[in-house]
């Protein structure tokens, strides 16, 4: 699940709009593979001039097929390919949700900015929704990405305090995340949690 708390329309495990959609004939999907439940402003960064004006666009993102979706008068949908942007930063309310591309963990997905710093720990969350049954279905899956000069990144499907352990095996940060846990045992191994064990770590 998700660590932040979102409002009614931005989808996560439990907040999926309650649409139906065809998926194919004689077949009805409950939810939606979107993220957000109406069209919303963005910034993208793109060497494309379609964006040059994007002040009159409109945007979603696909979480099955993680195509960026552009409108202008709500009708007519354009799906852009994540080949043909590098970054883009959806505006909800007082929110705001950064997807990016992050080469330190693959050159083909788009990442969503959990904490993200230049010279110390980053995360990420991939997010990713898929029909199961007759409904979408959301997975997030966790990248801690390491600072230089040995820079990797760990993909964590779930919070696990032994995996964790075990990523940083002799680094010297070990100690740190000890104490983390030894402070935080009783909590829930969440997103949540991991967002502030990389915070503490940054520090």
């Amino acid at each position: 699940m998700l660590f932040f708390t979102l409002p009614p329309g931005v989808t996560s495990q439990h907040l999926f709009p309650k649409m139906i959609l065809p998926s194919e004939p004689g077949v009805r999907v409950a939810g939606s593979p979107l993220l957000f439940e109406n069209w919303v402003k963005a910034k993208v960064v793109s060497h494309s001039p379609f964006f040059q004006n994007d002040s009159s666009l409109l945007f979603n993102f696909d979480l099955v097929n993680q195509r960026l979706l552009a409108t202008v008068d709500k009708q007519t949908e354009y799906k852009i390919s994540r080949k043909e942007f590098q970054e883009v930063t959806f505006y909800y309310g007082d929110m705001t949700f950064t997807f990016e591309h992050v080469p330190a963990i693959n050159d083909k997905d788009l990442f969503c900015e959990v904490v993200k710093t230049e010279d110390k720990y980053s995360l990420y969350a991939l997010m990713h929704s898929e029909i199961r049954g007759n409904s979408y279905a959301e997975s997030t899956v966790y990248y801690l990405v390491f600072p230089f000069p040995d820079v990797h990144a760990v993909r964590l499907k779930t919070v696990d305090m032994r995996v964790i352990r075990q990523a940083f095996g002799l680094n010297p940060d070990r100690q740190k995340v000890d104490a983390f846990f030894s402070q935080h045992s009783t909590e829930e191994m969440n997103g949540y949690f991991l967002k502030k064990l990389v915070e503490y770590l940054d520090e």
